[in-house]
């Protein structure tokens, strides 16, 4: 065997010997795996305050509708997108003196049970919004809750919005 085929076999032999070692390096780099753990503290939500009102000067009495004054507060550090409305679990009231007088039964009550809004309100900020046409006073009203005003509990459902 001469000389230099003899050097090109063993040139050749240590070639495919560095392929399989660089091809066994690749099989094992895509082979690796891992494990990792990643924590995160989540902030505290605060429910938003809301309130229902008659806007001042509406007239209501039985039969008849009117707007829904919305007053909400967001006491949380960033926006809030609130897209329904819904009357709250606990009963109208009417203010202090008419419900001292005898009225109970102020048969004020949302028309429809929501209503889907598109309201924004910003971090640590209160707005007002109307909803036309949506309160209404039925004939179980009691006659003492005439010239009354009435807070409107409400139910809002909203979600979290970008910064």
């Amino acid at each position: 065997m001469s000389r230099t085929t003899r050097k090109a076999k063993v040139l050749t032999a240590a070639g495919v010997a560095s392929a399989l070692v660089a091809s066994g390096a690749a099989w094992a780099a895509w082979r690796m795996s891992g494990q990792a753990r990643a924590t995160a503290t989540v902030g505290t939500v605060i429910p938003l305050r809301g309130k229902g009102v008659l806007p001042f000067g509406a007239a209501l009495y039985p039969g008849t509708k009117t707007r829904l004054r919305v007053q909400i507060t967001n006491d949380n550090s960033f926006p809030v997108a609130v897209y329904r409305v819904a009357q709250g679990s606990t009963p109208v009231e009417a203010d202090a003196a008419h419900a001292a007088a005898g009225c109970v039964n102020t048969g004020v009550v949302l028309v429809r049970p929501s209503y889907p809004v598109a309201w924004n309100i910003g971090p640590r900020k209160s707005s007002i919004f109307q909803i036309d046409g949506a309160v209404k006073m039925t004939n179980a009203s009691n006659s003492a809750c005439q010239g009354a005003t009435f807070t409107i509990p409400l139910l809002l459902t909203g979600k979290v919005t970008a910064q």
